[in-house]
């Protein structure tokens, strides 16, 4: 029996509203009170399960694959885990001057990746 592809509205709305949630609940139980770095690191660790949930539930629930999320999840991920392990990381001239440009190109990257892959991204 053939499996009934989902909705791509649905799967992104759900895998974003995830990663805020995750996000919300990391920094209001375990991470309540920690560090500056500590609590960024875990939003973007939040957020980075947010894409790559995107990123496969896509490919395997829908006939839209999203797999351009990858690359978001990954950076987020990264850079997340490296706030929360390297607090001295906020520190380094070289980062502060770097990440704007990282920030930059994923932004670039997601707007051309998702465009497109999106083709009736309505909510039904």
């Amino acid at each position: 029996m053939a499996q009934r592809k989902h909705h791509i509205g649905r799967i992104v709305a759900g895998s974003l509203l995830t990663g805020l949630l995750a996000a919300i609940i990391l920094v209001a139980v375990p991470f309540a009170g920690a560090m500056e770095n500590v609590i960024s690191g875990a939003v973007l660790v939040a957020f980075g399960l947010g894409w790559a949930l995107l990123a496969i539930v896509s490919t395997v629930r829908s006939d839209q694959p999203q797999r351009w999320a990858a690359l978001p999840a990954g950076v987020f991920l990264v850079a997340g885990f490296t706030l929360i392990a390297w607090p001295g990381s906020v520190n380094v001239v070289a980062l502060e001057w770097l990440w704007p440009l990282v920030l930059l190109a994923l932004v670039a990257w997601m707007v051309i990746g998702a465009h497109p892959h999106t083709a009736g991204l309505t909510i039904h």
